[in-house]
């Protein structure tokens, strides 16, 4: 059904740069509609009686207006999260339903990811004082910064676990593939010229080069024309489900440096 209106509803323009969600009955879940890219998501905003006392005892949810749209904003900001890359195959307490399994597991599981104080985590979601993702703050082995851990762009890229019917967390098992050599089709990497990227960035960059990765790609077969961009910049988060993806492209000048394209540089020069 997501599929259908995936393919109706949601323009191949927007595809890549937005994700789509839909709000109907049942869910909420963001699952890969087309391929394996975890660009849809779904939420219900017909929250019943019966839902809310199911879990009332648990997670203290009043059946008010009030708790209906703490609901769904937080069943949104999970699904956005998983969007951005957090899985319980990169933390364990995310979705992680353990708790259910009686009053042991639940002292268990309070002693240990109950310190994951995340909307990710199942155990802290629907709370009514919990309405974001956790800073770190109660420390590792059970808690995360989210923040630092999010690859907004996740849901462009085909994702590294597939999960088939079903599927039971951590799904360590479900993951099709690992960390595997990068390169870039007809360009060679440039050892000299990232590093020379990486001091000058120090300068104006807002995040600390160190926390990421970058690499430098220089054209294979030189062009006749000395303003092609024969440079490709490429960068990865230090995240788990960090890929490598193009950040911006350049030319070399004649002493060798790396220059971007500026259209103020352009109307600078012309003014002059």
């Amino acid at each position: 059904m997501m599929l259908e209106f995936y393919k109706n509803y949601f323009p191949d323009e927007r595809k890549g740069a937005f994700r789509y969600v839909a709000m109907g009955h049942g869910g909420p879940f963001n699952h890969p509609a087309k391929g394996n890219v975890y660009d849809c998501v779904h939420i219900t905003y017909a929250y019943s009686i019966k839902w809310f006392v199911k879990r009332w005892i648990g997670f203290g949810i009043a059946p008010t207006k009030r708790g209906t749209i703490l609901t769904v904003a937080s069943t949104l900001m999970h699904e956005l999260g998983h969007s951005c890359g957090i899985s319980p195959w990169n933390i364990e307490g995310c979705d992680n339903l353990s708790f259910y399994e009686g009053k042991e597991a639940k002292k268990r599981y309070e002693e240990t990811w109950g310190n994951y104080v995340s909307i990710m985590n199942y155990y802290h979601m629907y709370k009514m004082d919990v309405l974001d993702y956790s800073d770190g703050s109660n420390g590792p082995p059970y808690d995360q910064n989210d923040w630092e851990q999010f690859f907004v762009g996740h849901f462009q890229y085909n994702a590294e676990l597939i999960e088939e019917p079903f599927f039971e967390t951590p799904g360590f098992d479900k993951i099709v593939y690992q960390e595997t050599e990068f390169g870039v089709r007809g360009y060679i990497y440039n050892e000299e010229l990232t590093e020379q990227f990486i001091k000058e960035i120090k300068d104006w960059s807002p995040v600390d080069p160190i926390e990421v990765e970058w690499q430098v790609y220089e054209l294979e077969e030189k062009q006749d024309y000395p303003s092609d961009r024969t440079i490709k910049i490429y960068v990865k988060s230090n995240v788990p489900s960090g890929v490598w993806v193009l950040f911006s492209e350049a030319s070399l000048d004649s002493d060798g440096e790396i220059q971007f394209y500026s259209m103020q540089d352009v109307i600078d020069d012309i003014m002059s």
